[in-house]
């Protein structure tokens, strides 16, 4: 029998003896002496890990502590000694500001050197990078006369579209864009150019600045020094000054505001930068900001190329020559680099140059069926010209021939005529007293006129119909 108290139990052993037991009935002694085991460890781990709390926050306070004393330290320093990113800078230490420009902008396109950009440009006949070509020709088509024309700032998630946009080799549509914001990425593509674009001879062409009588001798003898891409780069970009500021009246641009501007950009002073604009013309002579033929580009959107319905053969052979070039100019750049996007443009133009020649095939096969239809009804026509002169010449004999039968006809009747009075005056002496005879006579000679006149008429139908044979047959055998 069990007696219950509380939560002891009394459990009857098989002895008869009673036996009191805590918990379960059917619970062991050996497993809660274990139980009491587990929870004694775990007990110990808890307080270690508490143990282990406590020193990593007094760890951390003392972390905090001290980042607050350098960072008072660091506020009593002097401004030009900061560093934009929370630490002291040393005065030594020399920092690429042209780096520090473009900082953000590296984050959106890949800021590759003038060379590179001029090796994978679409540009022909001018070793530009396109974009340059393109800005610089838009603005002169349209931007010349707006005021204050490179004062006003651009929107700069748009300025960065379009330098991605072209350094990713994509076409771009820039008469929707606002001429500020094409002038915007115009000065940031240049400012965030590796280098100078004067490159080696920027310090000396400041010292000769303070020279003004030999500056332009000084000048066009160092412009040879540099390469070709930083000379026409150079050509363009001070050629367009030049027009900016001759167009004062429309724009309100001075020499002297568009100097700083384009020499904070340029890395030069604001003197050398008037000085390079003015004397553009004699710098560079032969330079003409003109936009050239547009070449043709496939959009991925597109099944087909959108070659000009008026397109000639001419036209289409200087397309291909472009295109071609163009494709050598990335074949080149890639063996020397990897570029995924000028590897697209690569296929880009190998397509078009696919299509061209297609299209140029198809002109020539035309072209010559052409020229074949024409060359038959030419023969054609050099053939009936040459029946119609046989013809005529034909006519022409027989015309003769019986102008001559005519002329002998005449003749007889003329004979006949002289002497019909004479056989009529005698038949008149011999009838005179018979008249019914001649009424008879006559009768009989108008019936006998009336037979003649019929059966000539069907002679003379023949006769006509015998010398249209004859005309033919000689006309066809003159011919042959």
């Amino acid at each position: 029998m069990d007696i219950k108290r509380g939560r002891e139990k009394t459990v009857a052993s098989p002895d008869g003896e009673g036996r009191k037991k805590k918990g379960s009935l059917f619970r062991r002694a050996s497993l809660s002496r274990k139980k009491n085991k587990e929870e004694a460890k775990m007990r110990s781990k808890s307080k270690d890990r508490c143990a282990e709390n406590s020193q990593s926050t007094n760890t951390l306070n003392d972390e905090r502590d001290s980042s607050e004393k350098k960072k008072a330290k660091s506020s009593s320093l002097p401004r030009d000694l900061k560093s934009p990113f929370g630490r002291p800078i040393s005065k030594t230490k020399n920092k690429d500001s042209a780096r520090r420009r473009t900082l953000d902008l590296e984050n959106i396109v890949h800021i590759r050197p003038l060379a590179d950009c001029v090796k994978r440009s679409g540009c022909h006949g001018v070793d530009l990078p396109e974009i340059v070509k393109s800005l610089i020709c838009e603005i002169e088509e349209r931007g010349l006369i707006v005021p204050n024309i490179y004062q006003k700032a651009g929107a700069k998630g748009e300025v960065r579209e379009i330098i991605r946009m072209f350094d990713q080799l994509e076409e771009i549509e820039l008469g929707a864009v606002s001429i500020f914001t094409i002038c915007s990425a115009l000065k940031e593509f240049i400012s965030s150019l590796p280098g100078n674009i004067l490159d080696c001879i920027k310090d000396k062409l400041e010292e000769s600045i303070l020279e003004p009588e030999k500056f332009i001798e000084k000048t066009k003898k160092l412009l040879e020094l540099i390469p070709k891409q930083n000379s026409a780069l150079c050509s363009w970009l001070f050629t367009h000054l030049k027009h900016i500021t001759a167009n004062y009246e429309s724009n309100k641009l001075t020499d002297d505001a568009i100097s700083k501007q384009w020499g904070a950009v340029l890395g030069i002073t604001p003197h050398l930068t008037m000085a390079l604009s003015r004397n553009a013309p004699e710098f560079f002579p032969d330079t003409k900001l003109e936009k050239g033929r547009t070449i043709l580009r496939w959009k991925d959107s597109s099944l087909d190329l959108r070659i000009p319905e008026d397109a000639t053969e001419e036209w289409i052979k200087e397309e291909i020559f472009l295109q071609e070039t163009i494709l050598n100019k990335l074949h080149n750049y890639m063996q020397e680099k990897q570029d995924e996007y000028s590897d697209h443009r690569l296929w880009e133009v190998q397509r078009i140059l696919t299509a061209l020649k297609r299209k140029q095939r198809n002109l020539v096969k035309m072209k010559s069926e052409k020229e074949k239809k024409e060359q038959e009804e030419l023969q054609k026509l050099i053939e009936e010209e040459k029946y119609a002169l046989v013809e005529q010449e034909e006519l022409l004999r027989m015309q003769q021939e019986l102008r001559d039968r005519l002329e002998i006809e005449k003749q007889k009747v003329e004979t006949l005529r002289l002497k019909l009075p004479k056989s009529e005056l005698k038949k008149e002496t011999e009838n005179e007293d018979n008249e019914e005879t001649l009424n008879t006579i006559l009768d009989e000679l108008l019936k006998e006129n009336t037979r003649l006149e019929s059966e000539n008429t069907s002679l003379v139908e023949s006769i006509t119909a015998e010398r249209e044979a004859l005309l033919r047959a000689r006309i066809k055998s003159r011919v042959n």
